[in-house]
């Protein structure tokens, strides 16, 4: 039951980010750039982006992740935190994050003040 119960909230948990995807970001064309030596996509709006890495890049992060049994994580959350700090650096040097988190796997929103 306890098993269940938290299968249940990783659901719901993944929903939420999965409706913030299509609610807050369709319809954004992303744009590609590099940063620390990986390729990103950015899809930028006002006051906040959702980064993801590059689509092989996902592909095999989820592949080796996988293979892992989800004890390993090949992309960190700093790696997505300091990507979006580049992109953001190239928009002024004024703006910044402001707070930000995990959408879904391989998916992070960042909201940002220019």
């Amino acid at each position: 039951m306890k098993a269940f119960a938290i299968i249940a909230a990783l659901s719901v948990s993944a929903c939420g980010g999965m409706g913030t995807v299509f609610s807050e970001y369709s319809g954004i064309k992303p744009v590609s750039f590099v940063a620390n030596g990986s390729t990103w996509r950015v899809f930028d709006k006002p006051g906040s982006l959702m980064i993801t890495p590059s689509i092989a890049a996902a592909a095999a992060s989820g592949l080796k992740d996988g293979a892992a049994l989800g004890t390993t994580q090949t992309i960190k959350g700093q790696d997505y935190q300091d990507a979006a700090a580049v992109w953001l650096a190239g928009k002024g040097p004024d703006c910044r994050i402001t707070s930000g988190g995990q959408l879904i796997p391989a998916q992070w929103q960042f909201l940002h003040t220019c």
